[in-house]
């Protein structure tokens, strides 16, 4: 495998923040994007790709504040956005490189409203399954609660996946 001196790289994020003008021809989602610790500020989205990418995301809210972070050149991606405002609707798209990657349509995520503020309507779920009709009718249901967070009690990962490699950091 061949890699690219330190200095190479520090000196292509200095000069291209969002963006690195390269195409990753073939390049795909393998996992994600997720969505981990919500604040009412910020957000950590984490996604693994088909092959390392220099991982980008651009965030939009509802009131047109513009959020965008770049990440290092990798297949497994972990990117911080700040500096969110609370109670805000946003949607996001992730990049590799130019690339857009994953869905046709934008995602989205409301960030958490201030303390003391706000309703709080949550769905738990755990063993999520393989896809099948049934749940995926359950999967319908639950996302006409209209919940602001979702908890997976576990069961969601297997050795021979793609999330083995993505989640063994989170691991106990």
């Amino acid at each position: 495998m061949r890699y690219l001196p330190l200095s190479v790289l520090l000196t292509a994020m200095c000069y291209c923040p969002f963006g690195t003008g390269q195409d990753f021809p073939g390049l795909e989602i393998q996992r994600g994007p997720y969505l981990q610790g919500l604040t009412e500020s910020s957000v950590k989205i984490t996604w693994l790709t088909s092959s390392p990418a220099v991982g980008r995301i651009r965030c939009v809210g509802e009131d047109g504040h513009i959020v965008e972070v770049a990440g290092p050149l990798g297949a497994s991606q972990e990117l911080v956005l700040e500096g969110l405002r609370p109670a805000t609707a946003y949607s996001y798209r992730v990049f590799g490189g130019e690339q857009e990657l994953g869905q046709q349509e934008a995602q989205h995520f409301r960030t958490a409203s201030p303390p003391g503020q706000g309703r709080l309507r949550a769905v738990v779920a755990g063993d999520t399954g393989t896809g099948s009709m049934e749940q995926a009718r359950i999967s319908t249901v639950m996302e006409g609660l209209d919940a602001n967070l979702f908890l997976h009690t576990g069961d969601l990962f297997y050795h021979s996946s793609p999330d083995f490699v993505h989640f063994r950091p989170y691991r106990y």
